[in-house]
């Protein structure tokens, strides 16, 4: 019997092939001509000599103002008067702008401000980092719960949320209060200082392996996958990474305290990542500077006094650049008593003869060891050269 071929079973499904080739069509026209379809207004630019090509004009966030040739203006697609311009302008960037105030930025801005005005001599520029850091102080910082991460948010009818401060937020902190500390003398912000670093200790600190954890362990916090793991931030980007900011804030820390547990956790935080530190380049530079200062004996200069020859003085002390130098001026021998100062500095700077005899002089410490006082500013950089080159008198 011939073979005869049976006919498969007929598809009941439509070829959708066809169809999608259609669709991709519509889209296609759709693309092109929705922008066609938009209103918008003939502007003709008037002809200049020297055109130049503003790309950032095409950005979605560009606030564009054209003026035509007979005088009208145009705030996008909007004609408005020559009068309203500033007022619509200021308004629309407002609007852009994210007025949320984090901790950790902040803190990190007071130091940048601190640093200036103390080189630069900008009183506007120390007052408005004071006032900036005693707001986080105020309204960020609780011992008892710790630092929040937002200050204020940038919508000020928005339900207010608490979040916990992030190991940032702890470093920054630290380092900015002991910045303001060398700046004012005032023991209450060393005191804020090491208050925050010990609870940076206890809340991120891993006992077990080194290091810090980016977030503090919460029971309460749902776990969520990865977004629930802790992590040791190593990286700068941009700004400094936790980890290297913590071993700063406790290398510092330990030149005011002389408490060897800041240094130990700071060196095996260091430890933690210095197999792996050369392969980040750059973006290891912080992690750079912990090295250098764990690896450099700190130095501290301190002046005592006030008037004309301490003015010289404290000039002297701030103008070269070390890295691991700290300044303070104590203004007069009646402020430098035990009760006044960091435990390092109460042991010496209050017995020192000429403190107690009220004249003008700086002390140059390095590694919790002082030179001899000095009363001429000649002298106070020919110590502080002798201090950063390692060379003792």
């Amino acid at each position: 019997m011939a073979y005869k071929p049976q006919a498969g079973a007929q598809m009941a499904a439509p070829n959708v092939i066809p169809m999608a080739d259609i669709m991709l069509v519509l889209l296609i026209i759709f693309m092109v001509v929705t922008p066609m379809l938009q209103k918008t207004h003939q502007v003709d630019l008037a002809s200049v000599n020297d055109p130049r090509d503003m790309k950032d004009a095409d950005k979605d966030d560009a606030i564009v103002v054209a003026v035509t040739r007979d005088g009208s203006i145009f705030l996008g697609n909007s004609k408005i008067k020559k009068e309203e311009i500033t007022g619509q302008i200021k308004d629309q960037i407002a609007n852009k702008l994210d007025k949320t105030v984090y901790v950790n930025w902040n803190a990190l801005c007071v130091s940048a401000y601190l640093d200036a005005a103390r080189v630069l001599q900008l009183g506007e520029a120390r007052h408005f980092a004071l006032r900036s850091l005693d707001r986080i102080l105020a309204e960020a910082w609780k011992p008892a719960s710790g630092l929040k991460h937002v200050v204020a948010y940038s919508d000020p009818q928005a339900k207010h949320r608490d979040v916990p401060g992030l190991l940032d937020d702890y470093a920054f902190t630290t380092t900015a209060c002991l910045d303001a500390y060398e700046t004012t003398a005032a023991l209450s912000y060393f005191n804020f200082a090491r208050r925050i670093g010990d609870a940076m200790i206890e809340r991120f600190y891993d006992a077990a392996s080194g290091g810090f954890f980016d977030v503090e362990k919460s029971a309460s916090a749902p776990e969520i996958g990865a977004l629930a793991a802790r992590r040791k931030p190593f990286q700068d980007s941009p700004t400094p990474a936790g980890n290297s900011a913590a071993a700063i804030a406790l290398l510092r820390l330990h030149a005011y305290t002389h408490d060897e547990s800041y240094r130990e956790k700071a060196q095996q935080t260091l430890e933690v990542f210095a197999g792996m530190a050369e392969q980040y380049g750059i973006f290891a530079g912080t992690y750079g500077i912990a090295a250098s200062l764990f690896s450099t004996p700190h130095t501290q200069v301190v002046v005592v006094g006030s008037g004309e020859q301490a003015d010289q003085l404290y000039a002297a002390a701030v103008a070269p650049f070390a890295l691991g130098k700290s300044v303070v001026w104590i203004p007069g021998e009646n402020e430098a008593t035990p009760q006044n100062l960091p435990p390092a500095l109460a042991e010496t700077i209050p017995n020192l003869p000429e403190v107690k005899a009220g004249q003008p002089v700086a002390v140059v410490c390095s590694n919790f060891t002082c030179q001899p006082p000095v009363s001429e500013p000649e002298q106070l950089s020919t110590a502080l050269h002798q201090a950063s080159s390692g060379v003792r008198s």
